[in-house]
């Protein structure tokens, strides 16, 4: 049997102005487990956040940015500039 890649995504259900699904504003961040070195969460508005500490990895065109958790102790010590980053896109949504 051929592992297949698991992707998941966590999306923001609140009130939102219209907007086209295209644009994938709803997505927060989604994640993928097809190497098995570490998790990988990818934030969609990754660009819009502001962090220079170096969490948010990356440099890509369409703005997404990504975090990578080797380990549960890694997971714990990010755990707040996490809890941050997905906070910050929550309040850029619409803009």
């Amino acid at each position: 049997m051929i592992p297949r890649p698991l992707a998941a995504g966590f999306i923001h259900s609140g009130e939102m102005k219209a907007s086209d699904p295209k644009e994938y504003k709803r997505y927060l961040v989604v994640f993928n487990l097809f190497k098995h070195d570490c998790i990988r969460l990818v934030f969609w508005g990754g660009a819009k956040v502001k962090d220079t500490s170096g969490f948010l990895e990356g440099d890509y065109a369409d703005g997404r940015r990504l975090a990578l958790f080797a380990s549960m102790k890694e997971i714990k010590a990010k755990k707040k500039k996490l809890q941050q980053v997905i906070k910050q896109q929550l309040t850029l949504l619409d803009k």
